[in-house]
């Protein structure tokens, strides 16, 4: 992204990635490969730029039977929004903290973990 856009872009598409990320999760999509790398900068004019996601060989589908406490113990392990907002802000110089709207949705104590 560094190479990609002028750093008066980067906190927008910083948050624009892990907003993309939020919302591929949103469609009960687990992807076990989010990263940075798999995030692509894209100019789509007069100096406004998105983040799209790639790469969804490592992701999978929430079955039809698996149980919503099953399904978000897995997602608060994996932490998608952690892995991409953590990294990102860390490389840029953001504070990342996690949303309501992503990884907290899933939020579980370790007490409270059945599955996993």
């Amino acid at each position: 992204m560094k190479n990609a856009a002028p750093e008066s872009q980067w906190r927008r598409i910083f948050q624009n990635s892990v907003d993309v990320v939020n919302e591929v999760g949103n469609h009960d999509v687990l992807n076990f490969d989010v990263r940075p790398e798999n995030i692509l900068v894209k100019n789509i004019g007069d100096n406004t730029y998105s983040a799209v996601m790639i790469d969804f060989a490592q992701a999978r589908l929430r079955r039809d039977d698996e149980a919503w406490q099953e399904w978000k113990e897995r997602k608060w392990m994996e932490d998608e929004e952690g892995a991409i907002g953590y990294v990102m802000g860390k490389e840029l110089g953001f504070k990342f903290e996690k949303s309501q709207a992503g990884s907290m949705k899933y939020h579980v104590r370790a007490d409270d973990m059945r599955y996993i």
